[in-house]
């Protein structure tokens, strides 16, 4: 069957049966500016229906046919998911409904939507041969067949039809109805179920349709108590005004379907609203009903030019022309307004799309006659003498372009637009080398400038052969070519050739700034122009020239990095870099290195520089940290010398920093240099303990008899770390806790330690320590758990270190490709062992695991299971230690 379009229902109808009656098998596909529903027919029978709108569901079928309740549905769809069956199954199993009850809604359904199709009022009808497409297998999840009669359906839709006419004379569909006060006895009466439902549906807002699908029963059943209530005035609809403002407010919702269906009722009833057809045309443009669109804004548009409100119309036909852009009828009309108007920039703009579209159409009559009416309007318009020139040249009528481009000449020079007047000139004697006005108009126009007649001849006949001649870098009389050239560079500046010609010139006669004037002016040509590429051999000639050049520099990595040319980019910014700490200017060095960061964070050599700009301006700080950084970095890309340089300028200027030994120990240790990490490890070990930083010093000497069970340096260090902790010394060298409390000790005794927040143990003056192990840290921390999380800590240091290597390599591997910018350097480089918070550290289920587990380490606790020493703390409180 081929598409048919645009039938009444009588037509479907005859087409529905004929499928029938012939025992076809397809899709027959319906569709209305609004809606569609696809029909599937098995041998001529009704075997499936699929609505856009109103996708079938099992539950909602049997609702409406009545075969369960709502609370039954609830508890079905609650059991649905423990089953795993479908939903009609499951009602089946629950004893809610049969077999028979299943199929008997599935018909209602279907049914239902099949006679929605014949109140539609224009349709599009399409069959397609073969089995069902994949959106009309809806009965699959029930496993029931449909094989329905056409007949059967087209009778029960011609007695629907039949009733809503009368139904129709009193009630739309598009009413909106409130309850009135009279309607409240439904609430206590019986046998009035239907009433009450659709009672309390009535919102104000939803629509008769709306209504109807809503109920929990047939939509022609809720239509029809429906009509009964509004004939007993127990509901009344709103007023036109009313829907004009409920559909103002769904279209500040976008909710443009429900709004055009508010409009739309509200014009039936009569309402007097000048730009109602203007908000409907906007509503059914956002819902793609163009055409609805397009003849909603003709309308409006029209009204508004009888009304006189030209503005409005032109806004209505441009709306028009954004839909349908052909309309060259609407066009004209639009430009008509516009002159009416008199809005000349409008006129000239909307000429140019108009004209194009009859050019297109090879229609250059029409496009001539165009731009002639537009000449009448505006005389002075330089666009449209242009434009009728071009046109009469395409025409092949080139007296009538050189009079058009006379008028063009003259008004260009009464602007003081020199240049355009002498292409215009020059255009004319493309045209005609002959014609005396444009001769005459040319030597006029260039003696203005303050050329001598002779040099405009010249000019002229130079400029015929300039770029072909090939005798020009020949030539001994350079100061009249520079002059030429200089002219023409003042002509046009943007003119390649001449700029390209004379920054040679100049720098062969040892002229540096006009030199450097010339090679600037190509590059900004060159750029304006989007040829980036061609602009960098001169931006790096400008450089040679002038090495103090700062923007020309920052302009040449920005366009090696539009390029993808990173590796040159990131000289260029370390060549910046270099050059401003050579004159002292560190804020522009930075600068240049930031951007070499954020181009490559993994940039060593830039942040090497940061380093020692940090060394010049005495900020130790930023210095250890970019040196942390690249020492870090190196020694995840397995860059171990520069590591250890590294580590070692942070130990030249910050020779306290822990941290830097620790992670220059675990590399040589990496490294198989054993002997080395001693030394150390050593040094650390000493320093926790000059500093009091008991847990540490105990951790670092037995990493180191870890590696050297006999190094007497390490036992000395733990034995006087373990002393100082609170052990006891033994005569055979090991440690043991003792076996008092503080509470059972006698006077003779030593008395509890008390400490003051912010002081350290032997430091005078209560001197704060910035690293771990402070005082503060161990009163809130046993020093088993202090232990612990500075080898988590250090664990997860490893762990970043890997991180940062595959990094490393993956930017290696891409080709030097810019990873994904962070906003500084540091947010990259992982946290020294030193740096975290006592939150830092994970907790141990038994404080004391992390030191026993070390080596010769005693328990905290006597022969008898008796606590050890307390601290007491300023506030009073006692805590284990």
């Amino acid at each position: 069957m081929e598409k048919r379009k645009d039938i009444n229902i009588l037509d479907f109808s005859t087409i529905f049966q004929a499928l029938g009656a012939n025992l076809r098998t397809g899709t027959l596909r319906v569709t209305s500016p609004r809606r569609e529903t696809m029909i599937y027919l098995y041998e001529g029978q009704v075997a499936g229906v699929y609505s856009l709108a109103h996708k079938l569901r099992i539950g909602e079928a049997l609702l409406k046919s009545g075969k369960i309740k709502k609370k039954q549905l609830d508890k079905a769809l609650a059991k649905q998911g423990r089953y795993k069956k479908n939903l009609g199954r499951v009602c089946i199993k629950m004893k809610f409904i049969t077999e028979e009850d299943l199929f008997e809604a599935l018909v209602f359904q279907v049914t239902e939507e099949i006679c929605d199709v014949f109140t539609w009022e224009s349709i599009h009808c399409e069959f397609s041969e073969g089995p069902p497409p994949k959106e009309l297998d809806v009965h699959h999840e029930a496993k029931i067949r449909l094989n329905l009669p056409v007949d059967m359906l087209v009778m029960e839709a011609a007695r629907r039809t039949d009733e809503w006419r009368l139904l129709s004379q009193s009630i739309s569909l598009l009413d909106v109805y409130i309850m009135t006060p009279t309607a409240a006895h439904y609430f206590r009466e019986a046998n009035t179920e239907g009433e009450r439902e659709i009672l309390q549906i009535l919102d104000g807002k939803r629509d008769v349709e709306e209504i109807a699908e809503a109920a929990y029963r047939g939509k022609f059943e809720a239509i029809k108590i429906l009509h009964s209530l509004a004939l007993k005035k127990e509901i009344a609809p709103l007023t036109a005004k009313d829907l004009v403002r409920l559909g103002n407010e769904e279209a500040e919702k976008d909710n443009s379907q429900k709004a055009i269906r508010l409009y739309e009722r509200a014009l039936e009833l009569g309402v007097d609203e000048f730009d109602l057809s203007y908000k409907l045309a906007k509503m059914h443009e956002a819902q793609g009903n163009i055409d609805e669109a397009v003849q909603r804004y003709l309308s409006y548009g029209k009204r508004c030019e009888s009304a006189g409100r030209l503005k409005e119309a032109v806004e209505a036909y441009r709306a028009v022309l954004g839909l349908e852009s052909e309309r060259l009828d609407m066009h004209e009309r639009l430009i008509e307004i516009l002159m009416r108007l008199r809005l000349a920039d409008d006129v000239i703009n909307e000429s140019m799309k108009l004209a194009e579209k009859w050019v297109a159409r090879a229609n250059h009559e029409d496009a001539i006659n165009l731009w002639r009416r537009v000449v009448d309007f505006a005389p002075e318009s330089t666009i449209a003498l242009r434009r009728l020139a071009d046109l009469y040249r395409a025409a092949d009528d080139p007296v009538q372009a050189i009079i058009e481009l006379e008028s063009l000449a003259s008004i260009l020079l009464a602007r003081k637009k020199t240049k355009e007047a002498i292409d215009v000139y020059r255009e004319m004697l493309g045209l005609d080398r002959e014609c005396v006005q444009a001769r005459v108009g040319l030597a006029e126009t260039l003696a203005s400038t303050g050329a001598t007649e002779e040099a405009v001849r010249e000019y002229n006949a130079l400029a015929e052969n300039l770029s072909a001649s090939g005798v020009i870098r020949d030539t001994t009389n350079w100061e009249f070519l520079i002059n030429i050239y200089e002219k023409i560079i003042n002509l046009t500046p943007d003119n390649l050739l001449a700029r390209r010609w004379l920054a040679t010139a100049y720098q062969e006669k040892d002229n540096r700034e006009k030199a450097l004037s010339h090679l600037r002016g190509i590059v900004e040509t060159l750029i304006s122009r989007e040829l980036f590429s061609e602009a960098i051999p001169p931006l790096r000639k400008i450089i040679e020239l002038d090495a103090g050049d700062v923007e020309g520099r920052l302009r040449l990595a920005e366009l090696y990095l539009r390029e993808r040319d990173t590796e040159r980019a990131l000289v260029e910014y370390h060549r910046l870099a270099k050059h401003a700490m050579s004159q002292g200017d560190f804020a522009l060095a930075k600068r240049a290195l930031t951007r070499s960061l954020e181009i490559n964070p993994f940039d060593l050599t830039a942040l090497r520089e940061f380093a020692e700009i940090a060394a010049r301006e005495d900020d130790v700080v930023s210095q250890v940290e970019r040196l942390t950084a690249i020492a870090r970095m190196a020694a995840a890309a397995g860059m171990y010398p520069e590591a250890r340089a590294a580590y070692a300028d942070i130990l030249s200027v910050d020779p306290e920093n822990l941290a830097a030994l620790s992670e220059l120990a675990e590399i040589h240790i990496q490294r198989g240099n054993i002997r080395e990490a001693i030394d150390l490890l050593v040094q650390s070990a000493s320093k926790h303990l000059e500093m009091q930083n008991l847990g540490l010093a105990i951790e670092t000497a037995q990493r180191v008899l870890a590696l050297q069970p006999g190094h007497v340096r390490a036992r000395s260090l733990l034995t006087e770390a373990r002393r100082r902790s609170g052990h006891v010394i033994l005569p055979d060298g090991k440690s043991q806790q003792p076996t008092l409390t503080t509470a059972q000790a006698e006077p003779s005794t030593p008395q509890p330690v008390i400490v003051t927040p912010g002081e350290k143990p032997g430091t005078p003056g209560g001197e704060k320590s910035d690293v771990l192990g402070s005082i503060q840290k161990l009163q809130k921390m046993k020093l088993g758990s202090e232990v612990s999380g500075v080898r988590s800590s250090i664990s997860k240091s490893s762990q970043n270190l890997g991180d940062i290597s595959d990094a490393v390599r993956g930017v290696a591997a891409s080709g030097g490709k810019r990873p994904p910018a962070s906003d500084s350097m540091i947010d990259i480089i992982p946290d020294s062992p030193d740096e975290g918070g006592e939150d830092d550290a994970p907790p141990a289920d038994d404080p004391l695991d992390a030191l026993e587990a070390m080596g010769d380490v005693p328990s905290w606790k006597d022969a008898e299971g008796n606590a050890g020493p307390t601290i007491e703390l300023p506030d009073g409180n006692e805590e284990e230690e």
